[in-house]
């Protein structure tokens, strides 16, 4: 999108006050069933502060924590005298001789030097030994001889509203300023359409704990082995976060993640007990290599026909197929096959430009348009095509005013609760005259909106028209609404390039000589010879 002259906006002096108490009120409106006792107290507690006590206190909770130096709060708006005593008395902050290292990073290194300066040896230590040394030493009382530390506290209880509102305790403030400064423009919402995130207390508060806890492993897993953490988690009855959708997904991210360490560390008995938790791909992969790698082939071969009957992704499709079919080589077959029987060409190497733009230019020469697009050209069409059922509010997928996507977006759930409507649209604009019809107007009436899976720019209405004027349109509409069945990875993979020329076009998936196909490109690839369209791998040779 043409960039656009805009008066830059300037926010209030206390914003982030206004903020904090809208998102208070918020989820004490629509999410007030999942509030306990001790939220209500905490809530009652905060607004019994003055203004200026409030605006100190969130001033520290949007900031990394929990302890600040007393010689270091200074804010225009806020008397920091006093809100400190207010916060001191309230609780919302404490003082004290803490012994936790952390707080030796509130400090340059000259000053600790100068603290410790009858320490001759640490002054040629790098900061990292530095603090390391430290920290086993009686620093609380050399740093409270000099400077007040104070440390934040009720920040369980704000992070807890906070996940009420964003559905997920990584939710920052900062997404009202990206709104309010105009740095995002949201699709109009019915504010009394939003739904809360859960449905439960219980829900909410397990996926409350469960986030905290992967917090604290993958911390584990920066300073002790993968192994200690396994055996430190063995007793934890997970299977009472696994009913809950939210739950599972922080237990897949971090139990790949320990599951691949322990890999590398070759404990494969342990993996497999935490890879046997996760859902999402590529566990079930991860799982068959240590069967194969340990000789166990029947669990190996059991679970890659499980993959076949029910696969969720292409990679862990095109894996277990692979696998099946392997004549003991690397399971890399399919992807390899498949550059190897490509057309190849020539062309001068230039190492300003990528592989890409030198194939496009080859072809330009030749007579054709084209474009590098990959993956935009097919996620544009999507969202513009539609656009009504990405922002449909009756599906209960919207929860808040500042969400930009429908909350089951790249979930399974998106496409099953969609399925009928999706496919009813698609027969309806069958022809590429209504496509077209559909799309322009949507790209009228919405430029400018973000939707997640549109990227705006001004050559779009050329590029998108090509595309359904020279492509069969039940093809198109079928590419669509594949990538409906899991858009988290099916909006990915596609060819990089697309040519036309008159009547005629062509999609090429461009590879340079060291370049290996993901799985997903050769889905798209083996997809799109299914339906009739044209796309083909190109080999260049410099």
């Amino acid at each position: 999108m043409a960039d656009i002259e805009k008066e830059k906006v300037i926010l209030p002096e206390k914003y982030y006050h206004t903020y904090f108490v809208d998102l208070i009120a918020f989820v004490e409106k629509h999410s007030g069933h999942l509030l306990g006792r001790e939220d209500h107290e905490f809530i009652k507690s905060f607004r019994s502060l003055s203004e200026n006590g409030q605006c100190l206190w969130i001033r520290f909770s949007n900031r990394k924590g929990p302890y600040f130096r007393i010689d270091r709060i200074s804010y225009a708006e806020i008397n920091t005298k006093k809100a400190v005593n207010e916060l001191l008395t309230r609780g919302f902050v404490t003082a004290s001789l803490f012994t936790d290292s952390m707080v030796l990073k509130l400090f340059t290194k000259a000053e600790l030097l100068e603290m410790f300066e009858e320490d001759a040896k640490l002054k040629p230590l790098k900061k990292d030994d530095l603090l390391e040394y430290l920290s086993t030493t009686n620093f609380p009382e050399k740093i409270k001889e000099r400077f007040q530390v104070i440390k934040v506290e009720k920040q369980d209880e704000i992070e807890f509203l906070k996940m009420l509102y964003f559905g997920h305790i990584h939710g920052q403030m900062t997404e009202f300023v990206v709104r309010d400064v105009g740095h995002v423009t949201l699709e109009n919402l019915d504010p009394a359409r939003f739904k809360p995130w859960f449905e439960t207390r219980e829900e909410a508060l397990s996926l409350f704990r469960i986030s905290k806890l992967a917090s604290l492993i993958r911390s584990a897993l920066k300073v002790i082995s993968g192994k200690e953490v396994a055996d430190a988690l063995k007793g934890i009855d997970f299977s009472l976060f696994i009913d809950s959708r939210k739950s599972q997904k922080v237990i897949d991210r971090i139990f790949l993640e320990l599951g691949l360490q322990l890999e590398r560390e070759n404990h494969h008995e342990d993996a497999l007990f935490f890879y046997r938790y996760v859902r999402k791909p590529p566990a079930r992969e991860r799982q068959i290599r240590i069967f194969d790698q340990t000789g166990d082939l029947e669990s190996a071969e059991n679970l890659a026909n499980e993959i076949l009957e029910d696969y969720r992704n292409a990679g862990e499709l095109l894996f277990a197929k692979d696998f099946l079919n392997r004549p003991k080589v690397r399971i890399n077959r399919s992807t390899t096959l498949k550059i190897k029987n490509a057309r190849e060409i020539e062309l001068e190497e230039d190492e300003n430009r990528n592989v890409e733009a030198l194939a496009l230019d080859h072809f330009v020469q030749q007579g054709y348009d084209g474009i590098h697009c990959e993956n935009f050209l097919w996620r544009n069409l999507f969202g513009l095509t539609f656009w009504e059922e990405l922002f449909d509010q009756s599906y209960e997928s919207f929860h808040n005013p500042i969400q930009r996507i429908s909350s089951d977006l790249f979930d399974p759930d998106f496409y099953k609760k969609r399925k009928t409507i999706l496919k009813k649209k698609g027969d309806r604009l069958s022809e590429p005259d209504l496509l077209l019809l559909k799309v322009m107007d949507t790209y009228s009436e919405k430029k400018g909106l973000s939707n997640p899976m549109v990227y705006w720019f001004d050559e779009m209405p050329l590029v998108l028209e090509k595309a359904i004027k020279l492509l069969p349109t039940p093809a198109l509409m079928k590419i669509l609404l594949e990538m409906a069945k899991n858009l988290k990875d099916n909006s990915t993979g596609f060819p990089d390039l697309f040519l036309w020329k008159d009547s005629t076009y062509q999609f090429y998936e461009v590879k340079s000589p060291n370049d290996h196909l993901s799985s997903q490109q050769l889905f798209w690839l083996d997809f799109m010879e299914e339906v009739a369209i044209n796309a083909e791998i190109l080999r260049v040779k410099f």
